[in-house]
């Protein structure tokens, strides 16, 4: 490729040695020193790059001084590749070398053939763009100075096709009040790469993780022209992709919400579900059986369908996470739910992260003691996160009877990610069937005070009618025993027995069998 100088600087942290490679018009150079790198740059028009203009440019301007880059256009595939490759698992460089044989140390001269590999399959995809798709990118980023020599070397201007403006091609797909125009003035590489995403109409593809972090104002853009529900009758976006009751019979066929108290206008769980789907961050109390998992897990579908962002739900019961994901799969036909605990094969477990970081899941479940795994943490970070849902969230109280001191880490691992995404501040809600005013005060302290959240309550005072209680003062296990088996001979629906340690669990299991009923056991250990 004539005129184009491929540049790659390789330093080692430990010797802080600086190895050059560089490709120029055929010839190649493999080096210690800059003296034929300077001259190669003062005959190159183009300088292009992995990454060049974050990391080999300013290298090399510490060393070489800046005039000698004066009115060099410089194309970095990096930043391209997001654009004409949204849906590649990551935008690093392939270095089959390093394939081969993960102990080699990277080659900048390879790594400058494989960027001049990777230019020729962008510059060919670019081509294969529509007319349409190329003026837009063009409109957005023919003036920023890291993507326009990328124009020049295509060949392309806005003169060579019908010109096309990003409004007429996204605006069935976002809210028709959002003014575009704004973010072209203000963000206009941000909406290149949301514009990207959008125009596939792919529900898995997700904002890859890198422009994530170098790009956060993408992730806020698209809450804000997609999440951002108007009160215009007349938009239709919004009453079709952001209406809760017309996604209530979309994902779960039903008509309404469940109300618990009549003289409510709009039910608590209604409301709950309307701010989940804003940025509101609040503490709900309903009932066991009250309908309280679907009040988080709409919102997460239509989050997910919308921006593709995940909703993380930690919930302190491995059972309890796999009959929500196995019922939203089984009853409403629903798949993009996944739990990742210790009851999962090798290969299941590789499977759920996949489905995580490819984009296929919108709701993940996890246990508290799991935030502590750099794996997990490494996979949220690779994912938008539009919210952090707390089940069973009496557990934040030494008042409550659930304690768990893994749940006071949560409040660090919400901010851990978001200072590594650069990201805005993640809402938060937490869930529980009952707690007492003292839990409740516990849980909205603890955000505050961590995360600065000031959580917003929706508490009913429905109690539970279809239960009924009954203590019963028996000393010892083995009488414990003699009076449990009548219960069950007239007991004419399954019965669930707990037991506090997991050998008593088995123990009982067996005695229950031996006494003539079938029986079986689960550990959530």
């Amino acid at each position: 490729m004539q005129n184009v100088l491929f540049l790659d600087i390789e330093t080692n942290p430990k010797s802080k040695s600086v190895d050059y490679g560089a490709v120029f018009n055929g010839q190649e150079l493999h080096a210690r020193n800059t003296a034929k790198l300077e001259q190669w740059i003062k005959e190159a028009k183009y300088i292009c790059g992995h990454n060049i203009i974050a990391h080999d440019i300013p290298e090399l301007i510490k060393k070489l001084g800046s005039s000698i880059f004066q009115n060099k256009k410089y194309v970095d595939t990096l930043l391209w590749s997001p654009l004409l490759f949204v849906k590649r698992p990551n935008h690093k460089l392939t270095k089959g070398y390093r394939i081969v044989n993960p102990s080699e140390v990277n080659n900048p001269l390879s790594d400058c053939k494989l960027t001049e590999d990777y230019l020729i399959k962008e510059l060919n995809r670019f081509n294969d763009l529509s007319d349409a798709e190329k003026s837009i990118y063009y409109t957005l980023l023919k003036d920023q100075p890291s993507f326009n020599a990328f124009f020049d070397l295509v060949g392309f201007s806005n003169n060579d096709v019908e010109k096309t403006s990003i409004d007429e091609l996204l605006r069935k797909t976002v809210c028709s009040n959002v003014r575009l125009e704004r973010f072209i003035e203000k963000n206009s590489i941000e909406l290149s790469y949301v514009f990207t995403l959008l125009k596939l109409g792919d529900k898995d593809a997700v904002l890859p993780p890198w422009v994530q972090h170098k790009f956060p104002e993408a992730e806020r853009i698209l809450n804000q022209i997609r999440f951002n529900a108007c009160d215009d009758t007349n938009c239709s976006y919004c009453q079709n992709q952001l209406n809760p009751k017309k996604a209530l019979q979309e994902y779960f066929n039903y008509s309404d919400f469940r109300k618990f108290e009549e003289s409510r206008v709009v039910s608590l769980q209604e409301q709950a579900v309307r701010a989940g789907l804003t940025r509101e961050s609040f503490v709900a109390v309903f009932p066991t059986g009250g309908g309280k998992s679907l009040t988080f897990q709409l919102p997460a579908l239509m989050r997910g369908s919308c921006t593709r962002h995940l909703t993380v739900v930690i919930s302190p019961l491995i059972s309890l996470m796999k009959d929500q994901v196995d019922n939203l799969r089984d009853r409403f036909g629903i798949t993009r739910a996944v739990a990742i605990n210790g009851l999962l094969s090798p290969l299941e477990r590789q499977e759920a992260f996949e489905m995580v970081s490819d984009g296929r899941a919108d709701l993940l479940y996890l246990s508290p003691e799991s935030l502590r795994s750099p794996s997990i943490y490494r996979l949220i970070l690779s994912r938008s996160i539009g919210r952090f849902v707390i089940d069973e969230a009496h557990c934040f109280s030494s008042w409550g009877q659930d304690f768990r001191v893994d749940y006071l880490f949560i409040a660090d691992f919400i901010k851990k990610i978001e200072k590594e995404k650069n990201s805005y501040q993640i809402p938060v809600s937490c869930f529980t069937a009952t707690a007492k005013p003292q839990v409740i005060k516990d849980i909205k302290f603890y955000f505050e005070d961590r995360l600065g959240l000031e959580l917003n309550e929706y508490i009913t005072s429905k109690g539970r009618t279809n239960l009924s209680y009954e203590v019963v003062n028996v000393e010892d296990a083995d009488r414990k025993m003699a009076h449990l088996l009548p219960i069950l001979e007239t007991c004419e629906k399954p019965v669930i027995i707990y037991a506090s340690r997991t050998k008593r669990v088995e123990e009982i299991a067996g005695l229950i069998n031996e006494a003539g009923f079938d029986a079986t056991f689960f550990m959530a250990n």
